[in-house]
């Protein structure tokens, strides 16, 4: 069965917009204007060389499938076309607007634990969160943010407590102090 889309009729606001700049710089790149299928594709193949562990067709069809559905909001593109990081924000925007959002957030979150739960467990401990996110964010944002999904303090974070953050960063449009909105690196400008 197909979703019903919801329109969306107002404007993302300019933290929420803030931290989707953040999003696209770190994942698109600081400098790039737009991104094309192509290049999506090649990122999600850079993770498999990044992460040879993870199931390639499953990353790959969920880097066409995003591309579609998330990124250009369910339309098939022609070869070459560009994607603006303006587009970008507000297609994201209507994406998180979807009744479908919190189940496909909370179906990657899973998906990250998974590979980060090597041994099945059902969380993640302080040092793999930390080599997870090293390589995009300062260890003492990584400490923060850590310490909030740890709301127990027993040193480990949960797929709930993760979903949570991954929620929270693709929808709170007005806690601007929040360590979630760290999740993807410094908040940019």
């Amino acid at each position: 069965m197909t979703e019903q889309k919801v329109i969306v009729t107002t404007d993302p606001p300019k933290h929420w917009c803030r931290k989707m700049r953040t999003h696209w710089k770190n994942n698109v790149g600081p400098d790039k204007c737009y991104i094309t299928e192509e290049e999506a594709m090649g990122r999600a193949r850079a993770t498999l060389e990044a992460y040879p562990e993870l199931d390639a067709k499953e990353i790959m069809d969920h880097a066409r499938h995003s591309w579609v559905n998330d990124l250009n909001c369910g339309m098939q593109t022609p070869p070459g076309y560009r994607l603006t990081r303006e587009q970008f924000i507000q297609n994201m925007w209507v994406m998180v607007n979807q009744p479908s959002f919190r189940q496909r957030a909370s179906e990657m979150t899973a998906k990250v634990i998974k590979h980060l739960d090597k041994e099945n467990k059902g969380y993640v401990t302080r040092d793999q969160y930390l080599r997870m996110s090293k390589k995009r964010l300062k260890e003492d944002d990584v400490e923060k943010i850590f310490n909030a999904l740890d709301e127990t303090k027993s040193g480990k974070i949960t797929c709930e407590a993760m979903e949570k953050a991954h929620i929270f960063f693709f929808t709170d449009t007005t806690d601007e102090g929040h360590p979630f909105n760290l999740l993807t690196g410094p908040l940019v400008d």
